[in-house]
């Protein structure tokens, strides 16, 4: 404890140099609350609609030879998502036909 000018200072590190960033634990604020305010991240929510949009011009593109990834980069698709939209919707249409 350090008495300067009538202010007592407790600190963790006295007698030690302490490295660059630490700062005493006595004068940290812990009983101020965060005023950040945190905005939820809100994932997209497609249509079976548009999901079956999307499949079938990814298809029209793929016998065509056309350019799938730019298409998935205007629509912020990835292929690995298209694809599995495209096995559900095979995997609905083999069970309805049976």
């Amino acid at each position: 404890m350090n008495n300067y000018n009538g202010i007592t200072e407790t600190s963790v590190t006295e007698g030690a140099r302490r490295a660059t960033g630490v700062t005493d634990v006595s004068t940290q604020k812990t009983d101020v609350p965060d005023s950040e305010v945190r905005v939820p991240i809100k994932r997209p929510r497609h249509t079976e609609n548009y999901k079956q949009e999307v499949v079938a011009h990814v298809s029209e593109l793929r016998e065509a030879g056309g350019e799938i990834g730019s298409y998935l980069r205007t629509k912020g698709l990835y292929f690995s998502t298209v694809k599995k939209w495209e096995n559900k919707l095979k995997n609905r249409q083999i069970c309805f036909s049976n």
